[in-house]
């Protein structure tokens, strides 16, 4: 998992310029103070679109490598497309998402790109308008831990001595699109001092691990 943070070109109102991420259309202005207040006297709202080559190689094509692109925020109404193609849609423009753009890929040159669509007066207050959050790239292995696959929880908590029962719970990707023979699961757990307190590997079988 890599920064994906710089040489996006984006465009708006028919206007095209390389930047880097995080970037907010809104903030450069200018004020105006003939908006309503709720804008904060700058322009958020309009299209707009962010566009960038992904380099997929021939190693990549024949390891079946996976590539997710993770995006912390955009505001607002995403829709990622990958060479023409529509990836998927997120209109939260406060919640990060991830979009998986592994099959629509080839080998070689890549487009990627993020549009946007801030409807006017569809705030209370300035939200930004933009990819105004980082962007990450992963490049991963066919099987492997799922995006937000590892859940925590705890019980039987006693205060007197500090100790407690953790209970961890792990999803696994599974893009083979083929049923796969077993997998081994590994989980250290540290505390504050960052000594290990418990390490345990356990083995999932195929079975529970078709998508």
């Amino acid at each position: 998992r890599t920064a994906w943070n710089d040489g996006w070109t984006f465009t708006k109102d028919g206007q095209s310029k390389v930047l880097n991420l995080p970037h907010d259309w809104g903030v450069e202005g200018p004020f105006v103070q003939e908006y309503e207040g709720s804008t904060g006297k700058l322009a958020w709202w309009g299209k707009a679109e962010y566009s960038k080559t992904l380099e997929v190689t021939a190693s990549d094509i024949q390891r079946r490598k996976c590539f997710f692109l993770d995006i912390d925020g955009a505001m607002s109404f995403a829709k990622v497309f990958c060479n023409g193609q529509f990836v998927m849609e997120w209109p939260y423009g406060y919640a990060s998402f991830q979009a998986d753009l592994t099959p629509f890929l080839h080998e070689g040159a890549n487009e990627v790109k993020v549009t946007l669509d801030n409807l006017p007066n569809s705030s209370r207050w300035y939200p930004g308008g933009g990819i105004y959050r980082n962007v990450w790239l992963e490049k991963a292995d066919p099987v492997g831990i799922a995006h937000w696959g590892v859940k925590i929880t705890t019980s039987d908590e006693s205060p007197a001595d500090g100790s407690a029962t953790m209970s961890i719970s792990t999803a696994i990707r599974n893009s083979t699109g083929e049923k796969i023979g077993t997998a081994k699961i590994s989980t250290a757990v540290f505390d504050g001092d960052r000594l290990l307190v418990s390490d345990e590997t356990t083995t999932e079988g195929g079975s529970t691990m078709q998508n």
